[in-house]
């Protein structure tokens, strides 16, 4: 399912990418903002119309007219749209002085089974209920142009009970939704603050299993910045977080905007951490990312001006399918892509050294110049460890010598941290990749001709490794 800025809905056949199966056409005043399928009907969907009102589709029936209209109460426009199971959830534009939050069952047309008119007080941009639907039924968060994000909890009829806890991110929001958490995630707060004013049976409410270990949020203004809240109480995880910050990638990267959000493209999420896989884009690529504040590039797709299939402007939108494990996007160039991720412009050695294995060293102020000897010697094992892996599979797919290798260093962290752990890495083993190459890139410490002859000319003899001298070591640290 396509929309088209002109509120116009096309449907096309996955399997066939043709011309679309059905086109259905709304006036201006009316005209679709967002769409959703009902989780629990496979055949149905559903749009936000700027008419006030949800339209409801059968993709069975042949008629391009909705099956049924759900009028909102107050007439305003509804911008936003969120789907559990038969649930659905509209947030409003702002009306005077108010906007709304309109939660309709499917089964029961005729009016909203809950509506909520105090949480926000400008447009509701974003809705999106809770995904873990056995621990957290019926708990919806919203963001809108007040810069406000809540949790709430549709279950309670009363607004005052219903709101679980609001965050302030102090900017207009674009989207808010659930972040990515590994199962150790558990928010503890620097300062415990205790509830008060409250009565046995408020306290009862709020300590409800259904409403705490919600988990953390992102929340992405207009601003491009994003923030990450732990929802039970929206104390602040990281604020302000500038997506448009240059990279260091090869070659570099600098965003320009952020397409969407996405919690279900696989990456990996290690520890107390909460993650959110971006999809950011500038005029000629799209790619994703995924956060700890530190960003990790996970695929680049190639523009037009390198691919003439490719997006020849501005990217707008994108889904997941996860079965296919294809990623469409559509554009303003009105065209809509499917790719294959394994499939992706891979990272700029990648593509220099196509079968080549790529192992990347961090390296920061502590480790570089604050590591013990032992913290140096463990790191060094498993570098070693993971090279001796390299070269034995190479050897046993019929390779006659271990592979060759090429050391590249990047600023003077890089140098003085692999230098202190080569005598660490030397081995016996017949199957130690055998350095063939070093490349210095940005590495100003390099003062004096015996240190670089020293470092440039590696050599891998009698089972060792030539490495940087102690004394030279001083000398490049001084």
């Amino acid at each position: 399912m396509a929309l088209c800025d002109d509120g116009t809905l096309h449907m096309f056949d996955k399997t066939q990418w043709r011309a679309p199966v059905r086109t259905i056409r709304s006036t201006e005043s009316e005209a679709i903002t967002t769409v959703a399928n009902l989780e629990d009907v496979n055949t149905a969907w559903a749009g936000a119309s700027k008419g006030g009102y949800l339209a409801l589709w059968d993709a069975r029936a042949a008629s391009h007219a909705p099956a049924s209209k759900l009028v909102g109460p107050s007439g305003a426009a509804y911008l936003s749209l969120a789907t559990s199971g038969m649930y659905m959830a509209a947030g409003t534009e702002l009306q005077g002085t108010d906007a709304w939050i309109d939660v309709w069952d499917a089964r029961n047309t005729a009016c909203p089974i809950r509506t909520y008119g105090e949480a926000h007080s400008d447009d509701i941009t974003s809705l999106l209920f809770h995904k873990d639907t056995a621990r957290h039924s019926g708990i919806l968060l919203s963001g809108g142009m007040d810069g406000l994000v809540c949790a709430i909890d549709t279950h309670m009829d009363k607004e005052e009970d219903a709101v679980i806890s609001v965050g302030n991110t102090n900017a207009s929001l674009a989207r808010v939704g659930w972040a990515c958490h590994s199962p150790m995630y558990q928010f503890q707060a620097q300062n415990n603050l205790a509830d008060v004013g409250m009565d046995a049976d408020e306290l009862d409410l709020s300590n409800a299993p259904r409403r705490t270990g919600l988990g953390p949020v992102y929340a992405i203004s207009h601003m491009q910045t994003m923030s990450l809240w732990d929802a039970d109480k929206f104390d602040c995880l990281h604020e302000e977080i500038e997506v448009r910050k240059p990279t260091s990638f090869r070659p570099p990267w600098v965003t320009d905007y952020v397409i969407d959000t996405s919690v279900t493209v696989p990456f990996q999420t290690q520890g107390n951490h909460a993650s959110v896989g971006l999809y950011v884009g500038d005029q000629e690529y799209a790619h994703i990312e995924s956060s700890q504040v530190d960003w990790t590039l996970h695929a680049r797709l190639p523009s037009a001006t390198t691919d003439r299939l490719a997006h020849c402007d501005i990217v707008r939108c994108v889904q997941w399918d996860d079965s296919n494990q294809l990623l469409y996007t559509g554009g303003e160039d009105g065209r809509i892509l499917a790719w294959s991720m394994q499939q992706s412009e891979p990272p700029e050695a990648a593509r220099m050294f196509p079968h080549a294995t790529i192992l990347i060293l961090l390296s920061t102020f502590k480790t570089t110049f604050f590591n013990t000897p032992a913290a140096s010697l463990a790191t060094a094992q498993l570098i070693k460890e993971e090279l001796l892996r390299v070269g034995r599979d190479a050897m046993e797919q019929g390779d006659e010598e271990p592979p060759r290798m090429a050391v590249h260093y990047f600023s003077n962290g890089g140098m003085i941290t692999l230098s202190t752990m080569m005598e660490h890495l030397h081995d016996a083993s017949p199957h130690m990749p055998t350095p063939m190459a070093t490349i210095f890139d940005c590495v100003p410490g390099i003062l004096t001709e015996p240190i670089l002859r020293d470092a440039s000319t590696m050599t891998y003899k009698f089972g060792s490794w030539n490495y940087l001298s102690t004394s030279a070591l001083r000398k490049l640290s001084a």
